[in-house]
């Protein structure tokens, strides 16, 4: 989390520095933080089938996952049809396939939670001595993502032989991503509005 943080401070600092594209600075940092969000979302997915294509214990657990709250996978796309259908009458809108779109998204977004914390319970967990264990590291018990202080690790240290600690998405390499595409492309959404 540090580094990632160091990474976007890095890059904050040196934009307005490069006139890229005719942009301002302002137009810049707002293409940058919209790519960004983009581009770290399609990384981060890629990331994760990986995690997911690596780890044996990820696809059956996922299964049984699915298999376990078929409910809230199948109906929270429904609810949300049945949202987009009243919205779409209301405004007096007549789109049939703008209901499978949202289904189809709204199911894929489903599923892909489910799987991210199947990924977190799973590939993202890990068990150490606490000898190994260090400040900025995060307990899996912890609902919080922040990392143990100095004092709080030499605290466990004292009380403890074993932790369970959570890893994360290694985000770091998105940020070079976001600015390659910024360069080439500005602002991504209205480099596709355009076309």
């Amino acid at each position: 989390m540090k580094s990632d943080a160091k990474v976007l401070g890095a890059i904050g600092f040196l934009m307005p520095f490069y006139s890229w594209l005719a942009l301002d600075v302002a137009s810049l940092y707002v293409a940058f933080v919209i790519n960004l969000f983009l581009v770290g979302s399609v990384y981060m997915i890629f990331y994760t089938l990986v995690i997911g294509a690596r780890n044996k214990k990820i696809l059956p657990a996922f299964a049984k996952s699915v298999k376990g709250d078929v409910k809230t996978v199948f109906g929270i796309p429904v609810a949300c049809v049945l949202a987009a259908t009243a919205v779409i009458n209301m405004i007096g809108f007549s789109e049939p396939a703008m209901v499978i779109v949202v289904f189809f998204t709204s199911l894929f977004i489903t599923l892909f939670w489910k799987y991210a914390k199947v990924i977190e319970n799973v590939a993202f967990r890990r068990k150490i001595a606490v000898a190994k264990l260090r400040e900025g590291d995060v307990l899996f018990e912890s609902k919080k993502w922040v990392g143990l202080t100095k004092e709080e690790v030499q605290k466990i240290k004292r009380t403890r032989k074993n932790v369970v600690i959570k890893e994360g998405v290694r985000f770091a390499p998105a940020f070079p991503l976001a600015l390659v595409a910024t360069y080439y492309l500005g602002n991504i959404i209205l480099s596709f509005m355009v076309i």
